[in-house]
């Protein structure tokens, strides 16, 4: 079983070195190989290239889309947005578990039962049904600088803000149980009796002791993301066309099912193996990191 793990692990984390790259490469290249000219504006991503629904092969190994334009330029670039909000995303998860997590053991308990009973209450929302509610209030908002709100309309800031208030309170769960447990432990008793602070202490003493298991989780929760940031693409309230996502070409396949039912097998193929390689590299990285399993 433990082979088996380790076999999966490296398997998941091989196809996820190859997707970075296939993401942040592919793109660039498909510009070059479409508009040899080397004409600056040109973007593989949004042109349209040819006719619409064109037949795989030649210049265009994945065909073309509705529009005319290069499947695979888009599949590329889905995946840069599905890994930047993915990362960004628990990125800030992790600051806000950790800080959050922190209060709860070692705060005053007026102000850790409070903190703790709000992100007790996080878990009565749907995560979906949340991040719905929350991108309908970002995008709402008001802005008034226009670059900032051309950014805004894209649906990446929003769509980053929803999921992190969704994703955090998990992690402070988490942070907050392993340091509870940590806490009454020799080295940490001896470390607070000599007058080290809270934060020398988590950072010193816990933090080692903890960070494995919070990188696997994390790694599980990068999964949670991709497929939550998909799934509001789908429902058209994540990222915005023209910009290209995952969820959001299973959205546009899906209206053009029945004349071309191809066109949903590539995004649904990208979606599907990211979020199980995902799930095996948190799953080994639990096995070999997490102490309990020493």
């Amino acid at each position: 079983m433990k082979r088996k793990r380790n076999w999966l692990m490296w398997l998941g984390g091989g196809y996820l070195i190859a997707l970075v790259v296939f993401s942040f490469v592919m793109p660039l290249l498909r510009s070059s190989q479409l508009h040899p000219t080397g004409v600056d504006t040109f973007d593989a991503v949004t042109a349209i290239v040819d006719k619409p629904f064109l037949d795989r092969g030649g210049q265009y190994p994945l065909g073309t889309d509705e529009l005319g334009r290069d499947v695979l330029s888009r599949l590329a670039q889905g995946g840069r947005t599905s890994l930047i909000i993915g990362l960004t995303v628990q990125g800030i998860a992790l600051l806000l578990g950790l800080i959050v997590g922190t209060v709860g053991v070692y705060a005053p308990k007026w102000i850790r039962e409070p903190v703790m009973r709000l992100t007790d209450a996080m878990f009565a929302f749907p995560d979906i049904l949340l991040g719905m509610l929350l991108i309908g209030a970002f995008s709402s908002a008001s802005v008034a600088n226009p670059a900032l709100r051309s950014i805004v309309e894209q649906g990446t800031i929003p769509v980053i803000a929803a999921l992190a208030c969704t994703a955090w309170p998990s992690i402070a769960r988490l942070v907050r149980s392993q340091i509870a447990s940590l806490k009454d432990r020799e080295y940490v008793v001896a470390a607070k009796a000599s007058g080290a602070s809270t934060f020398y202490i988590v950072t010193r003493h816990v933090l080692p002791q903890i960070w494995g298991i919070l990188l696997a989780v994390s790694m599980v929760e990068l999964a949670g993301t991709i497929l939550a940031e998909a799934t509001l693409s789908f429902l058209g309230i994540g990222i915005r066309p023209p910009n290209p996502s995952w969820g959001g070409m299973l959205n546009t396949a899906r209206q053009n099912m029945q004349a071309h039912p191809e066109s949903l097998i590539p995004p649904a193929i990208m979606l599907s193996v990211s979020i199980f390689a995902l799930s095996f590299v948190g799953d080994g990285l639990r096995a070999k990191l997490d102490p309990k399993n020493r």
